[in-house]
């Protein structure tokens, strides 16, 4: 059956028909429609939908659809006839936190729409990127013409230490951070600092939890199909929350002594010296959008899938 119209220019110069007219006394028209009859079925030959895409986009297909995808920037252009599609954007991850007591960052988010009907025209693929420390994971978009017709925003950024957590408004919210006081018997008094995990695409980050010294574990992702674009792993999660710490080394002790003689009395005293400092980053997932740990690891790129029917 044929599916698209050519005419040949001379030798091996062949060119693809967009508008065919015809004179209607005097005036021309535009053909709407060319049909053939295929095993007795007319089909309209001349809507027939034709796409071409950049050569960074990715295709297979599987279970009854074309999977189109892109990890980079890139373009989708429909030629002639329209087409029902799906269409799936995860935003870029935003970064952790810059220090290793900082937040993580927030999971870029992931939206889908169905019954999308992609019609003649040119699209511009924009994949968000993941933020580096503390910064905003890219939007991820899908533009025609000027205005940007499917967006996904990227998380938001880890605080570095110790301050309110990033908006949630843009993406998922990255993590805040706690303040963790203490002092020993010495009253020589140190502070930690304690990073939130950043929220995922299906909950909230985790709070940072003083009483054991601890960052707080990062929202949890999703999981997606099919599993040979998405593997068996989550996407969207938010970033782990980390921790700096002193630590106790050593002892010091000593004696205090008072009075003379009969009346000389001395009272002994030790207590632990505060220490050094020692960083421990959150740790932060592999999927499309991930929101990175703290310790100013950057987010993880997002996605744009198109799936359509074959």
């Amino acid at each position: 059956m044929p599916t698209s119209s050519y005419i040949n220019l001379g030798g091996s110069s062949w060119r693809f028909i967009r508008n065919i007219y015809v004179n209607v006394g005097g005036a021309w028209r535009t053909v709407k429609n060319a049909y053939v009859n295929n095993n007795g079925v007319w089909v309209n030959t001349f809507y027939q939908f034709q796409l071409s895409t950049s050569s960074n986009t990715s295709i297979f297909t599987e279970g009854g659809y074309t999977y189109y995808y892109w990890t980079g920037n890139g373009f989708l252009n429909i030629d002639n006839g329209e087409k029902g599609a799906e269409i799936l954007l995860i935003g870029g991850g935003g970064g952790g936190g810059g220090h290793s007591g900082g937040a993580g960052g927030g999971g870029g988010r992931i939206i889908n729409w169905s019954g999308i009907h992609l019609t003649a025209g040119n699209y511009t693929i924009n994949v968000g990127g993941g933020g580096g420390a503390n910064g905003t994971g890219a939007t991820s978009n899908i533009v025609r013409g000027s205005s940007a017709i499917y967006s996904a925003a990227g998380g938001s950024g880890g605080h570095s230490l110790g301050g309110a957590g990033g908006a949630s408004g843009v993406g998922h919210g990255g993590g805040g951070g706690a303040v963790y006081n203490w002092c020993n018997n010495c009253n020589s008094c140190a502070t930690n600092y304690l990073g939130g995990g950043g929220g995922g695409q299906a909950g909230g980050g985790g709070g940072a939890n003083s009483s054991s010294n601890i960052g707080g574990s990062g929202g949890v992702g999703i999981s997606l199909s099919p599993s040979r674009l998405f593997g068996g792993g989550t996407h969207g999660r938010g970033g782990d929350g980390g921790r700096q710490a002193h630590g106790g080394v050593g002892a010091t002790s000593g004696q205090h002594c008072h009075g003379s003689g009969k009346n000389r009395r001395c009272d002994r005293w030790s207590c632990s010296a505060v220490g050094g400092i020692t960083g421990y980053n959150g740790a932060m997932g592999g999927g499309y959008g991930d929101g990175g740990g703290s310790g100013g690891q950057s987010g993880r790129s997002g996605i744009i899938v198109i799936r359509i029917p074959n």
